[in-house]
């Protein structure tokens, strides 16, 4: 089994270029929300290249908005059995 690492905490150019390098990684994977947290964490640490691209990231809106819909139908569904 592999070992789980949590990321560097440090904000050193070196640890924050692989910390933003895996934040891509989970983009590229469709991972937003993984890549979302990453970013976060770095903008909280005053990295305003990290603000920005939270900014650019797709919002999880529309695809909630699409399960809240179908799990409307499904419960009004069993509601009627």
């Amino acid at each position: 089994m592999g070992r789980r690492c949590t990321p560097p905490r440090r904000r050193s150019g070196r640890f924050t270029s692989v910390t933003a390098t895996l934040a891509e990684l989970y983009v590229k994977q469709g991972l937003i929300g993984r890549a979302r947290e990453i970013y976060r964490r770095l903008a909280e640490q005053g990295d305003a290249q990290a603000v920005k691209r939270l900014s650019e990231l797709p919002s999880s809106g529309p695809g909630i908005e699409v399960l809240q819909r179908l799990l409307e139908r499904v419960q009004s569904r069993r509601g009627k059995d």
